[in-house]
């Protein structure tokens, strides 16, 4: 592109550019076809990968086998073409990989949630850290399987399922156990009072007359204790393993998030069920 010593330059001009384009070409072709068979490999491969997730996305894959740092035609082809190559890539980075894998594992997950349920959900919540797209469902299904996520209450007296996954890894001990509610039910008062119930699995609450069964319980990053107006229910086979607070006051405005942990000598995923209602009046 740059060669002018020649006898007759501007005859061989035109030959020369046609070569340059050529070349220009036959690179910029390479370079993307080669970048879209790498990277449409190493999705497909690891789809359902469950282990070191997060490494994933660091992989040379993601990258072009080689950065064009010229064009003949100036600054703006040459931007053009590396967009075309890395639009490829991100593309398939942030959007495709991500989103086919958490949709996969999750169908996995949720037939059987006592097979890797823990890999598989914590394989989703990293896909999550790096999905871009605008997929509803991908959003939801991130939600459900990261516990930093709080799930949305907007209804009192429904129940809403939660999967509680360690946030720990001892596999051979006990873990750390963690799950967020955000309650936004509406309501005309001023400070909204609700009890708050939840159904435990029978494994985590069969110690609970003699301990609790959580290491804290926080709403809105104020802890809840059992004392004063507050009262706590005690989950037992007799009321289905239901533990309840009552009664809670809530911010109108604010997010209501009510913040639990728990330990438990096990690696695996549990179910619980949270509800809000309007206090009931008990007797004494």
């Amino acid at each position: 592109h740059n060669d002018s010593d020649f006898l007759d330059y501007n005859s061989i001009l035109p030959k020369k550019e046609e070569t340059v384009r050529k070349y220009e070409n036959e690179l910029f072709a390479s370079i993307k076809n080669s970048s879209k068979t790498v990277v449409d490999s190493f999705v497909a491969k690891h789809q359902n990968t469950l282990a070191n997730v997060e490494a994933l996305y660091s992989d040379s894959a993601f990258t072009p086998p080689y950065q064009l740092t010229f064009s003949s035609k100036g600054q703006a082809d040459l931007e053009n073409k590396k967009e075309q190559i890395n639009g490829y890539l991100e593309q398939m980075k942030y959007n495709y990989f991500p989103e086919n894998a958490i949709k996969k594992i999750y169908a996995a997950f949720t037939r059987n949630i006592n097979d890797r349920g823990v890999e598989r959900a914590k394989a989703i919540a990293v896909h999550g850290k790096y999905y871009k797209g605008n997929d509803k469902q991908v959003k939801n299904i991130i939600a459900e399987c990261d516990s930093n996520i709080p799930k949305w209450i907007s209804k009192a007296k429904e129940y809403r399922k939660i999967f509680v996954v360690p946030t720990t890894n001892n596999r051979q001990g006990i873990n750390e156990y963690k799950f967020k509610v955000q309650l936004q039910i509406p309501s005309d008062a001023q400070f909204p009072v609700y009890d708050l119930n939840i159904k435990l699995p029978p494994e985590v609450a069969r110690n609970s007359q003699t301990a609790k069964w959580f290491d804290k319980m926080m709403i809105n990053n104020t802890e809840i204790k059992n004392e004063g107006r507050v009262k706590f229910t005690s989950p037992s086979a007799d009321n289905d393993f239901e533990f309840q607070v009552s009664p809670v006051q809530m911010d109108k405005d604010g997010r209501n998030i009510l913040d639990v942990t728990f330990s438990y000598p096990g690696f695996k995923v549990f179910e619980v069920s949270v509800m809000a209602q309007k206090p009931i009046i008990k007797k004494n």
